[in-house]
């Protein structure tokens, strides 16, 4: 990582933690939930309990899964570019519940992937501290996100990273449904959420 690159990433996230504590200085409680692709737009069985804010932690975000259905999808992870993530409220009453609720939305394969925090631990998701931090500051009793490792088209493996030429022929070489469906994707992730491979596949394949 340069050193512009980390001065913007920490410039971002005190950016978003401020703005946050200016907006209100009630603790607001509960359980929260991140969020940046689909489940915006389809949460599906997630008890969401109000509009989604777009004033959530700043986390490394990439167009670098490939999903079961082939579209590629967003996830944290260290290679990704610095983005504010957006937040709900759940409906739930307890860390346990709400970490099965997004399994379930998500379809994860393991609960181990619906990564969480808490005042006192997180589940060590790349990122994980920074959530602490915006959660202690907004009083949350935990917030939950989706922790999917990278897996790369060419290879079909978890954390493997893909490359950007990776991601664009394999989203170029979709038909049918499966091109619709990866092309929505990629033009419903909130705006805010401007990562390096986003340019990219909008340069390249005009989904804007």
């Amino acid at each position: 990582m340069s050193t512009t690159e980390d001065l913007r990433y920490r410039i971002l996230s005190e950016t978003s933690v401020s703005s946050i504590m200016k907006s209100s200085n009630e603790s607001i409680g509960g359980f929260a939930c991140l969020g940046w692709g689909s489940l915006i737009w389809e949460p599906g069985s997630l008890p969401v309990a109000q509009k989604w804010r777009e004033d959530g932690p700043v986390l490394r975000l990439e167009f670098a899964r490939r999903s079961n259905d082939d579209r590629i999808t967003l996830v944290v992870c260290e290679q990704g570019t610095p983005c504010p993530t957006l937040w709900t409220t759940l409906s739930c009453s307890s860390l346990n519940e709400a970490r099965q609720a997004l399994a379930k939305r998500e379809g994860l394969p393991s609960e181990r992937h619906a990564a969480f925090c808490t005042s006192t631990e997180t589940s060590g998701h790349h990122g994980a501290e920074l959530v602490q931090a915006w959660a202690k500051k907004r009083g949350f009793a935990g917030v939950v996100w989706t922790g999917l490792p990278p897996k790369s088209p060419a290879s079909n493996k978890n954390k493997d990273y893909p490359s950007i030429d990776d991601v664009i022929s394999h989203l170029g070489k979709l038909e049918g449904d499966f091109a619709r469906r990866a092309e929505e994707y990629v033009r419903k992730a909130p705006r805010q959420i401007a990562t390096s491979y986003r340019a990219r596949i909008v340069e390249e394949l005009g989904w804007d």
